[in-house]
């Protein structure tokens, strides 16, 4: 039997409605085409598609061409359909997208059956599913259960928010009600993808999304690095690559890896508690035994004040225990400016022995800072180093200052009470009108004994003003100023050799200066080019030496000959 107008066919509970129809009563097979519905008035199924294949004798029909499905707040998009009315399951298969309007989950799938007994839907394959429009995961072979709002895998997720957060579990469940996550080997990575993401592990764990709560078993916790990264970076633009090599190693001072380890842990937006936690900030080193990590009963990571408070911890060095503390807190590696304990170090020297390094910082004010640097050594050294900082808007000012106590010199054979030091550094933006830089510096560098850069040179840690040698002091005032018609620098510096006699030891330049300018000349086409510098030094004890110099350069401009050639003189 054929149909070429639009018609219905209707049977016990079930209507379909197409274009045309083909119904073959030998197999009571009938087949609808062209804008084609069929509802279960029963169960309230309403499935439209190009074209419907209804097969009477098993309850069943199939579907082809882009079919959308209508069931209780759920609808099914594919390009195949089958269902079973007796069995009460549709499959649906290639570009599915399943909305369920009641729990507010979308599922992208390739292959899936819906039980509807069951109220239970099952994913294959490459699935991804995305709840309230906020929380994205991406799987594979997925079970949803509609009525309890479940969804999970037992394969490996990655789940990603509307807040930065990334997530990757070897398999999951999920409440779309309470927003309840649970899973195992996790890996959560705060704000991804930016300077100040934070790295959480679990074995397993409990997540409330909603509340942003979680419980973890062994809990492995890696702050973000920015502060110590920015640092780094300010250091290196003011004193320079090269120096900075001749002073410290800076792997030694910025490559911090902030971790906090735990048996278990638990935590929301404001705190996070670690059970049986370590932490540290060393760089990670081969073995994995850091230089120094603060053990503790329990460690509490409050993110709105950003510290770390320990109850019951020892400080260990080298996995040593060294200090016990009922409490104990400190700054968290976000912080870029508080009071408090800093980073512990033992030091290791074939001279001086094994030493304990315990620096504390104070915040005085917005614009100042003071260091206190205590450095104890198993040799009966005492080093006392302080360093004062002061940043205004157009100046700054740091020293380095401190006393040493109980060293030996191998030269003298004779213990000196006290060694003394003085490093300081002054620089100010004169802002002098027309001048596009007008600066001036001024350092000063002393010792009271001739050795101690060599001796303690390992041992003078973190200190920008820290002599370029091991074996002289400079001090003295520098200015310089720069427009676009010349620059001009002068000083007077003060030279002192750390070896040879009192008298000769100290070498006078002042003044000293360097001009230089260019300018055009109208007959020759070309550019001038004239600098001046000179100097009076003074040195071993009473010879006095004044030289200047003079320069005039003239570079012709570039022409060419009628062959090619470029040429200038």
């Amino acid at each position: 039997i054929f149909t070429k107008t639009r018609s219905k066919a209707t049977g016990k509970n079930t209507i379909i409605n197409a274009d045309s129809f083909k119904f073959n009563r030998s197999t009571n097979e009938l087949n609808a085409y062209g804008n084609a519905e069929i509802e279960d008035l029963v169960k309230k199924i309403i499935v439209q598609s190009d074209r419907i294949n209804f097969f009477n004798n098993n309850k069943k029909f199939t579907t082809k061409g882009k079919s959308k499905a209508f069931d209780n707040g759920l609808t099914i998009n594919a390009d195949e359909f089958e269902y079973n009315k007796t069995l009460n399951i549709a499959n649906a298969y290639k570009n599915v997208v399943i909305d369920d309007k009641i729990q507010d989950v979308i599922i992208f799938t390739e292959n899936s059956t819906y039980f509807r007994n069951k109220e239970k839907i099952v994913t294959r394959g490459k699935t991804e599913a995305i709840s309230e429009n906020k929380y994205n995961f991406n799987s594979k072979d997925t079970v949803f259960l509609r009525n309890q709002g479940i969804l999970s895998s037992k394969f490996n997720t990655i789940i990603t928010d509307d807040e930065d957060n990334f997530y990757n579990l070897n398999d999951f469940n999920y409440l779309t009600n309470t927003k309840e996550l649970r899973g195992n080997n996790i890996k959560i990575t705060t704000n991804y993808k930016k300077d100040n993401s934070d790295d959480f592990l679990f074995s397993n764990a409990i997540l409330n999304l909603k509340e942003k709560k979680f419980k973890g078993k062994d809990t492995k916790i890696f702050l973000h690095n920015n502060i110590f990264q920015k640092e780094k970076e300010k250091f290196l633009e003011l004193i320079g690559k090269t120096e900075i090599n001749k002073l410290v190693d800076e792997d030694e001072i910025f490559e911090n890896k902030p971790r906090l380890f735990g048996v278990s842990s638990s935590g929301d937006s404001e705190k996070t508690i670690v059970n049986k936690g370590v932490f540290t900030s060393c760089k990670n080193s081969v073995d994995d035994c850091p230089s120094w990590s603060m053990k503790s009963k329990k460690i509490t990571h409050d993110k709105v004040k950003r510290q770390l408070i320990y109850e019951n911890s020892v400080l260990n060095l080298y996995d040593m225990p060294v200090f016990y503390f009922p409490k104990f807190f400190h700054p968290d590696p976000t912080v870029k400016r508080q009071s408090g304990f800093l980073r512990p170090q033992l030091n290791r020297s074939k001279t001086l022995g094994t030493s304990l390094y315990l620096p504390y910082f104070k915040v005085i004010s917005d614009d100042k800072d003071f260091t206190f640097k205590p450095q104890i050594f198993d040799s009966e050294i005492e080093m006392f180093q302080n360093e004062y900082r002061q940043v205004n808007k157009n100046s700054s000012f740091i020293a380095d200052f401190g006393i040493t106590k109980g060293y030996q010199s191998s030269i003298t054979g004779s213990r000196r009470n006290s060694i003394g030091h003085l490093f300081a550094k002054y620089e100010k933006d004169l802002e002098i009108e027309n001048f596009d830089t007008s600066d001036l510096t001024i350092t000063v560098e002393s010792v009271t004994n001739d050795t101690f850069l060599n001796v303690f040179r390992n041992n003078l840690i973190k200190s920008s003003v820290k002599p370029n040698s091991l074996n002289s002091l400079e001090s003295g005032i520098d200015f310089y100023l720069d427009n676009e018609n010349y620059n001009f620098s002068t000083g007077l510096e003060v030279y002192e050799s750390l070896s040879g006699k009192d008298s000769d030891r100290y070498q006078y330049s002042f003044p000293n200066y360097v001009y230089s300018t260019n300018f055009a000349n109208e007959i020759l086409s070309g550019t001038f080019s004239f600098s001046s510098s000179g100097n009076n030094v003074l040195n071993n004890t009473n010879i006095m030496k004044t030289t200047i110099n003079n320069d005039l350069t003239y570079s012709s401009l570039d022409y060419f000959s009628s062959l090619g050639f470029q040429n200038n003189f």
